[in-house]
């Protein structure tokens, strides 16, 4: 349940926000182009019986939102997300998404992304284990507006979901240094992505650096 995984990451990675509420809308007063909706109903048509969803950004100046499509046969359903904090005497208090820092917002964008990478969080302790599909996921500047401490733990919790069996995979550029503190990646799973004289980039892997061992201090060798 999507609902349920983003109420338990809203909590594990320190949002303040007790969990995601949804409020049906008109969905034709998202700022959507019509040939999206047009495209998300033939895509319900084509895959008649299923239930599909989609999560939908709208950002224009200070106007920000994140919606919740469910696409079925006979119409799509729309829902705006909130998030709920509570007060100092435990009362129930809706933000709007535009009051949140930019960092929970960009949680919140990649999510969906993490849920279909992994299962529902088993007691708090991460992700749980993959469900074994077959993605490819590209993410430019993952640790754009994250404390580095979320970055590590995002990164952790992605690696911990995985197993013997897991076919998906998660590619991300970064300019985050502690990854490079951390023991979550092997050596060979971090390129160091370098622009020359001439405006061109190269890729070098950090297992293929000479004098790099298991145990060395790569942070220090970089800096």
């Amino acid at each position: 349940d999507y609902k349920q995984f983003v109420n338990e990451c809203l909590k594990r990675y320190g949002t303040g926000a007790e969990e995601i509420s949804l409020v049906k809308i008109d969905p034709n007063t998202i700022s959507i182009t019509s040939d999206v909706m047009d495209q998300l109903q033939a895509l319900a048509i084509e895959r008649s019986g299923e239930e599909l969803s989609a999560q939908v950004r709208v950002s224009s100046g200070s106007q920000y939102g994140i919606y919740i499509l469910q696409i079925k046969e006979e119409g799509i359903s729309a829902f705006k997300v909130t998030l709920i904090h509570r007060g100092s005497k435990g009362e129930e208090i809706p933000f709007e998404l535009s009051r949140e820092s930019k960092g929970t917002r960009r949680l919140l964008e990649l999510l969906p992304m993490f849920f279909d990478f992994a299962s529902i969080p088993l007691n708090g302790e991460g992700f749980g284990r993959s469900r074994g599909r077959e993605q490819v996921y590209v993410v430019d500047e993952l640790d754009m507006s994250f404390h580095s401490a979320l970055t590590a733990k995002l990164i952790e919790d992605c690696v911990a979901c995985c197993s013997a069996d897991t076919r998906t995979q998660l590619i991300f550029s970064t300019q985050d240094l502690v990854i490079l503190d951390s023991d979550v990646l092997r050596h060979d799973e971090i390129w160091f992505c370098e622009r020359d004289g001439e405006d061109t980039s190269s890729l070098s892997c950090l297992g293929n650096h000479p004098g790099i061992r298991g145990d060395s201090d790569v942070l220090k060798n970089y800096l």
